[in-house]
């Protein structure tokens, strides 16, 4: 991600190219949309990148104005509402302010580091001594992003139950994983993927 979002050149930024691009062919015009980015990094990664900022800028660039609100029935009233909500990881589980968006892109996910698993199954054990395999930790590892996942689409509109069925809602995630889809469906009974993972 930070090496896309690094790119100077716009067409080189393969991955926001792939949230305009859905964002012109596949969200209407009155659909709320929740877009969830890292935070910026820091230099010690290199240059330093503000996803939001690039995002933002790009978005605005391709057409859309981040200004611009759509109307939304709250408890029978009718209020203003943001169209598109650009934040970053880490508010993903402190609000609900998103809740009438339908559609949700994650560019990227949080992952926690395999050491601070390997500490984390040392602590719950009791065990300093525990050895976990590296395939065991990248597992656990993985349930974890798909637990990030599942937190921050539980903003959106599918957070609502009627009837007892949880509201419609389009997620779009760009994650390197093939177990990813397994991970959530555990938590997401009757998903549907409709869109393979495609590799820029």
């Amino acid at each position: 991600m930070r090496q896309s979002f690094a790119k100077t050149r716009r067409d080189e930024q393969l991955v926001i190219k792939e949230v305009i691009h859905a964002m012109q062919n596949f969200v209407s015009e009155d659909e709320g949309v929740s877009i969830i980015v890292f935070k910026p990094t820091s230099d010690k990664f290199g240059k330093r990148v503000d996803f939001q900022k690039v995002l933002e800028a790009d978005l605005e660039n391709a057409g859309f104005d981040l200004s611009k609100t759509i109307p939304v029935s709250i408890n029978g009233k009718v209020v203003q509402k943001p169209k598109i909500c650009v934040t970053t990881w880490g508010e993903h589980t402190a609000t609900n302010d998103w809740s009438y968006c339908t559609t949700q892109f994650q560019i990227g996910i949080l992952h926690r580091d395999t050491l601070d698993l390997m500490g984390n199954a040392a602590g719950q054990l009791g065990n300093l001594n525990i050895e976990l395999s590296h395939k065991l930790l990248l597992d656990i590892q993985l349930s974890e992003v798909a637990h990030c996942s599942y937190q921050a689409l539980n903003r959106i509109n599918c957070r609502h139950v009627e009837n007892g069925q949880a509201k419609p809602a389009t997620i779009w995630l760009f994650h390197d994983s093939d177990n990813f889809q397994k991970k959530l469906e555990t938590v997401l009974e009757g998903a549907q993927r409709q869109a393979e993972r495609t590799r820029a």
